[in-house]
Parts: C-alpha cells; sequence; structure tokens
C-alpha cells in the first residue's frame, strides 16, 4: 500500500467516524477520480494547446482535447469544435497526484493572518 492510502485508512476515516455519525461504513466518502478540467470561451487552438499541456505537466499523464456538443450562436462557436481539454485520474495516478497536491502546493498558499487589532483607549 502506498503512503496515501495508508494516511487514508488511519487517519481521515478515523477523523470521519469521530466527525460525522455514519450508520454503515460504506456510507463514508471516497474518492473514485479526479477530473482535471480547462474550459475556454473562445476556442483559440493556441490557448487550449498551452492548457493541455499544462494539465500534463501536473498530473503526469495524456490529456484529451474536448469538442462541443452542441451549437452556442452567442459564443460563436460550432458544434464539434476544440473548446477545452480534461484528464482524468484514476487509482494510483490520483493518489500521486492527491499527495502531491497536499504536500507541495497547498503547504504552499499563504493563510489569511488575522491581525489582532489593539485597544489604544484606555
Amino acid at each position: 500500500m502506498s503512503f496515501f492510502e495508508v494516511y487514508n485508512c488511519k487517519i481521515i476515516k478515523y477523523d470521519l467516524v469521530n466527525t460525522f455519525v455514519f450508520q454503515n461504513l460504506t456510507q463514508m466518502p471516497r474518492l473514485e477520480k479526479i477530473i482535471l478540467n480547462f474550459g475556454y470561451p473562445k476556442s483559440k487552438l493556441k490557448n487550449i494547446i498551452s492548457g493541455l499541456l499544462a494539465l500534463e505537466f501536473l498530473s503526469s499523464k495524456k490529456g484529451k482535447i474536448t469538442k462541443s456538443r452542441h451549437l452556442n450562436i452567442f459564443l460563436k462557436i460550432k458544434k464539434g469544435n476544440p473548446v477545452g481539454c480534461k484528464i482524468v485520474l484514476k487509482k494510483s495516478i490520483m493518489n500521486l497526484f492527491y499527495l502531491k497536491l497536499m504536500t507541495s502546493i497547498f503547504t504552499k498558499i499563504k493563510r489569511p493572518q488575522i491581525h489582532q487589532f489593539r485597544n489604544n483607549f484606555k
């Protein structure tokens, strides 16, 4: 078992059981797949390719270009034109991406600091 699976079984499920009331263990939420998606209102191929490369760089998996299913007159998009890109992550690749997301990306995000104002009135 990978580190994430052990962490999920021991820490996350234990916290969920203690925090929420579940009638069955099958009611507990689980992570089945992660979908990474970029959508663009203007279908410029240059934007779609750069988004696809960014997704492939983040996930280490080959992506697919999504095509429009319907005609959209307001955005001037024809049916079948490329409108975005997506990658579906499952099983071990999903666990590696989630672990990378939690350890390297979320730890670098600065949380807003709560300023405590001093009471200058005496």
